[in-house]
C-alpha cells in the first residue's frame, strides 16, 4: 500500500515539470533556497529514482526498501533543518502574496496564513514525510 502512494507520489514529481505555476514556489534543501532550474532537475531526478526504489520494493529487493528509507530521511532532516532558518517563512509569506495578488477573493498584498500557523503547517507536513 506504502509503495503505491509511493509510486503516485513519483508519477506527480515527473509531471510537476510539466505543470506551469502562476507563482514561484520556494524550494528548500538543508535550509539553503534553490532557484527553480536545479528545484525541477532534481524533482525529475527524484521522482525516476523513487520508481526504481519502488520497483525494487516490488520485487521484495532489501536494496529497495533501503534507498527509499535514505532518501525518505534525508527529506526529514531537510525538513527540520529548513523549519529553523528564519528564511524560510519570508519566502513562503512572499508566496503566498503571490498568491493572493492574483487570486481576487483574497486580500491583496497580504499572506494567507500567519508565520506561525505556516510554519506549524510545515512541521505537520515534514513529520508526515516519511509514513
Amino acid at each position: 500500500m506504502i509503495a503505491a502512494l509511493d509510486v503516485s507520489g513519483a508519477a506527480w514529481m515527473i509531471l510537476a515539470l510539466f505543470i506551469p505555476l502562476p507563482f514561484q514556489p520556494p524550494f528548500f534543501l538543508f535550509g539553503i533556497q534553490v532557484p527553480q532550474v536545479p528545484y525541477k532537475a532534481l524533482l525529475a531526478v527524484l521522482g525516476i529514482a523513487y520508481i526504481v526504489f519502488v520497483t525494487g520494493i516490488f520485487k521484495l529487493r532489501r536494496w529497495g526498501l533501503d534507498s527509499l528509507l535514505i532518501v525518505k530521511s534525508l527529506f526529514f532532516l531537510s525538513g527540520i533543518v529548513t523549519l529553523f532558518n528564519p528564511k524560510f517563512i519570508a519566502a513562503m509569506n512572499g508566496m503566498m502574496v503571490q498568491i493572493a495578488a492574483k487570486n481576487p477573493g483574497l486580500p491583496a498584498g497580504q499572506a494567507i496564513f500567519p508565520p506561525r500557523f505556516m510554519g506549524a503547517l510545515f512541521a505537520f507536513h515534514t513529520s508526515s514525510a516519511l509514513r
